[in-house]
């Protein structure tokens, strides 16, 4: 009898090369937390990367895992703390690595349990999910809904205030479609032009925001491509395949990486203030034409080595304040004791297009000014300065209360994973839509709690209603006729026919 082949391929194999990657980053680093900051990468990556799914989980926790550790690692390489006196930090930093790297540790665990929950609560739905999409199809289902970036910009709080939110989410969505364009490219190893195509529309008005809006393209080609990766198939073949397509995801994050040394070292300040001052404006493409001019020119005159640190403290700031936090509460300002967990569960249970006078949740900047003692800028200025999560439970709950806390918010991540699964009408739409919800809502270790759970049950309840709704007519209108009712091949994401579906051939 043939084994059940296991839902987390990679665990057992991450669970080794971070052991590995912990006892010789250790040594070379001279620093035991060094190596559980790199042993933590693989253990919460390995533990979450489900078969046949696209790696978003991973992402989520492996982009956490670089904000908690990249400035602790570049310390020990460079020898000095990213803009450490520029802050004043603590002597509390090495403190608050731990329990940042520990706390991420749990919140995996955490989002463990609530899918394995959910999974065995949950009947396993079989995605009617006709096997293969029509590419050309969703390519311009992708130019139709896409194409408005490139006339106007749209600012949903603009159009509906006390809808807003919803609007950003259903205007979300569409990128759910760019990505199940870019899923289905790599399933059928056809259509690549659109591919390309389609990323050139999408990407090139991103740039004109005053914020870093263009990583969020690239961080989904690179789930998509990793997604390609199985190193467990017995197929040479496919092996090889998977080994191309993670070539391409690691040259892939080259290119963010010198982007973001880049951006950070000299075109954000110039870009935001160009905007600011309204030497820059007109039309979307006016502004892509003035962005493109300003890089050129900003540019060559970045410095690398400060690109890189002002990169790294950029990442880690949230960290940073951490550090502060852990001397100043409970020593100078008491634990809040479950009041900013009740405040967000409040507001989340008033939605803004029911209860029109309910208080807005204001700039974050106000956890550092309270708990940290820095008057950071705020709302006054446009700005929000970020703590973050595990610090924020901290502030909360004291150790070990954090703990409980950030195991049940990892649950409550894992079983809306598995909730999503359940309404999608096909595999392929089920890790399109993931990979645009979580990476948005459960990548960032700065956000403030209130701003992330609210986030990511109200995209989810969007996301969920858009894929119930259009379920049908989506299926009959963008799937290959050629192949309903087919086994799909074993490329990355697997989709089973519908039980009882007859083959056809073309």
């Amino acid at each position: 009898m043939t084994p059940k082949p296991t839902q987390y391929p990679v665990q057992r194999r991450f669970g080794l090369w971070g052991l590995w990657a912990g006892l010789l980053g250790g040594l070379l680093l001279l620093s035991p937390l060094a190596g559980l900051i790199l042993a933590m990468v693989f253990w919460c990556t390995g533990a979450v990367w489900r078969r046949d799914e696209l790696p978003v989980l991973p992402f989520c926790l492996g982009f956490q895992s670089l904000c908690v550790g990249s400035s602790f690692i570049y310390q020990q390489v460079v020898g000095r703390y990213p803009r450490g006196d520029a802050l004043g930090l603590s002597s509390d930093l090495e403190q608050a690595v731990f329990l940042s790297a520990v706390g991420l540790l749990v919140v995996t665990i955490g989002v463990r349990t609530g899918i394995d929950a959910m999974s065995a609560t949950l009947p396993r739905r079989k995605h009617s999910g006709l096997p293969e999409y029509d590419i050309g199809r969703l390519f311009w289902l992708v130019v139709a809904v896409y194409w408005i970036n490139w006339a106007v910009e749209i600012r949903p709080i603009a159009i509906l205030y006390d809808l807003s939110q919803v609007i950003y989410n259903i205007l979300a969505f569409r990128m759910v479609l760019l990505c199940l364009l870019l899923v289905s490219i790599l399933q059928q190893e056809r259509g690549y032009r659109y591919g390309a195509a389609a990323l050139i529309l999408v990407c090139v008005p991103t740039v004109i925001s005053p914020m870093s809006n263009f990583k969020e393209i690239p961080f989904l080609v690179m789930i998509v491509l990793a997604g390609q990766w199985r190193p467990w198939s017995e197929s040479r073949a496919e092996r090889r395949r998977s080994y191309h397509r993670m070539c391409q995801a690691a040259a892939l994050v080259a290119v963010l990486f010198f982007t973001g040394v880049v951006w950070v070292g000299g075109m954000k300040t110039v870009w935001r203030s160009s905007l600011a001052d309204g030497s820059v404006s007109g039309s979307p493409m006016e502004k892509v034409v003035a962005f493109g001019s300003t890089l050129v020119s900003t540019a060559p005159r970045v410095s690398m080595a400060a690109g890189v640190e002002q990169l790294t403290a950029r990442v880690s700031a949230g960290l940073d304040y951490f550090s502060i936090v852990l001397e100043r509460v409970p020593a100078i300002v008491p634990h809040a004791n479950g009041s900013m967990t009740l405040r967000a569960l409040r507001h989340i249970a008033q939605p803004r297009f029911l209860f029109p006078d309910k208080e807005n949740l204001v700039s974050s900047s106000w956890l550092i000014r309270e708990y940290v003692g820095i008057q950071a800028a705020g709302d006054e200025s446009g700005t929000s300065v970020g703590l973050g999560y595990i610090p924020e439970f901290y502030i909360e709950y004291g150790v070990p209360g954090m703990f409980l806390a950030l195991f049940l918010y990892g649950a409550l991540i894992g079983g809306l994973y598995i909730g999503l699964r359940q309404v999608a009408p096909s595999q392929a739409l089920f890790v399109s839509a993931a990979a645009v919800m979580f990476p948005q809502h459960f990548a960032n270790y700065e956000s403030e709690f209130a701003k992330l759970l609210g986030g990511v049950l109200q995209t989810f309840l969007v996301f969920a209603v858009l894929l119930f709704v259009s379920r049908g007519w989506f299926q009959r209108r963008f799937s290959s006729p050629a192949t309903i009712g087919m086994p799909q091949r074993r490329r990355g994401i697997v989709t089973a026919p519908a039980h009882g579906a007859r083959r056809r051939h073309a």
